[in-house]
């Protein structure tokens, strides 16, 4: 049987075309599919609200992880059998619609139905990107891990059990980014300008990583467009620091680092703190735990470290790290006019995306690397993929991030110096 007559015509879907789903028969399969699951169209999000100040008790008891809100309805992406074909299905909450897309997943996943949960976007450069957010069904069960392994198997089917196929993928699949508390900051200052879907972000959502305990996901509205020092400011260190604040402090070891808090330099992390002038009050603290599971961010990037949340509060530490080296070398800039190519060594963070650069003759780092788009983020995994020793590289400097981006993998074996490039 022709693929017509399966499905139905052949219309655009993103940047190529696809099947829409106009025969009856097809079409009752999957929703019966998605009944099955209990999961249905016209569910509305009533687990999700916007923050108030009686809902930081409940962040403060509970494990949560943030994301960018994208104000989109769900889309589902179903792999499954019809007729003993294997197809896989996007399905659009809002509308209803079922398009028949060919993508190069591994067998087993259409075999045992696999089923995921994420947003269609079209950027600017009419492009197409599928942003992945939760696996809602797996080998053929309704999924209830928690978030951590729910992203954790996300991970493995994209970077495993999935070809990206430029010829035949109408888009490209990624996975959202999910952060602890203690990176929001960072998060949103630096890491939402480096995303190709920034003019969809509204916000943050704060889900529950088990959702067995609490299924309440909060909203906080960022002033749009406007995402600078001021809204963070007011939003994120005004709100979270006060309502989740407590004595608690993080102590020294913690800069750089994922080790514990030694409680009993408490008093001398928080002097340390208060002269360094970086974060008025209690900001964001967490209880660091080596045994919790890598976080996934996109499907390209590297794990980065999850942390637990502390009942006392959280203080951004990355924050301190960050405003400590723009301190250290506000007054030792490069002279990118005389210098249009420098030569950095880069080095990876735990944070997604965040790349530090460092010259040869600084203790610290120079500043962070700007990643504006998709293949220069996908260019620079594929640096620490290919080079086991230290990632030498030449940047341009970007007027308009005032940041430098990376061009390629540079000839040299050392970085440039500071004193040579003022």
């Amino acid at each position: 049987m022709q693929e017509t007559e399966i499905c139905g015509k052949l219309v655009p879907f993103a940047q190529k075309k696809a099947y829409v789903i106009e025969n009856p028969q097809f079409s009752d399969f999957i929703k019966n599919k998605l009944q099955s699951y209990n999961i249905s169209l016209d569910k509305s999000n009533k687990y999700y609200t916007f923050i108030k100040d009686a809902d930081f008790d409940i962040l403060k008891k509970y494990e949560y992880m943030a994301c960018f809100n994208l104000n989109q309805r769900a889309v589902y992406m179903i792999l499954t059998t019809y007729q003993g074909n294997k197809y896989c299905i996007y399905v659009n909450q809002r509308t209803g619609e079922m398009h028949s897309v060919k993508h190069r997943f591994a067998d087993s996943l259409y075999d045992k139905d696999t089923i995921i949960e994420g947003e269609l976007l079209k950027l600017n450069n009419q492009s197409w990107i599928y942003l992945i957010y939760d696996l809602v069904v797996f080998e053929g069960r309704y999924n209830t891990d928690n978030l951590h392994i729910k992203l954790e198997k996300l991970n493995t089917i994209i970077t495993k059990q999935y070809t990206r196929d430029i010829g035949l993928d109408p888009l490209q699949i990624m996975i959202k980014d999910y952060v602890s508390y203690q990176y929001l900051e960072s998060f949103v200052n630096d890491y939402l300008f480096t995303v190709p879907y920034q003019s969809y972000i509204g916000g943050l959502i704060f889900r529950p990583v088990a959702s067995h305990k609490t299924n309440k996901h909060f909203l906080l509205v960022l002033n749009k467009p406007k995402f600078h020092d001021f809204v963070i400011k007011e939003t994120i260190q005004s709100k979270f620091n006060n309502k989740l604040q407590n004595n608690k402090q993080i102590n020294n070891k913690q800069i750089n680092n994922d080790k514990q808090i030694n409680t009993d330099k408490q008093i001398n992390t928080d002097k340390q703190i208060n002269n360094n002038n970086t974060i008025n009050n209690d900001n964001m603290v967490n209880n660091n735990d080596d045994n919790q599971p890598d976080l996934v961010t996109n499907s390209y990037n590297n794990p980065s470290k999850v942390y637990n949340i502390d009942d006392s509060g959280l203080t951004n530490q990355l924050q301190i790290d960050e405003q400590n080296t723009l301190s250290n070398n506000k007054k030792r800039k490069i002279d990118h006019k005389k210098h249009s190519i420098v030569t950095f060594e880069l080095r990876q963070t735990n944070k997604p995306d965040i790349y530090d650069l460092w010259l040869s003759d600084m203790e610290m780092s120079y500043g962070i690397c700007a990643v504006p788009n998709i293949k220069s983020s996908e260019d620079i995994k594929s640096l620490f993929m290919n080079i086991k020793d230290k990632v030498y590289v030449d940047c341009k400097y970007i007027k308009n991030f005032n940041k430098w981006q990376v061009i390629h993998q540079s000839d040299k074996k050392c970085a440039d110096k500071l004193a040579n490039l003022m």
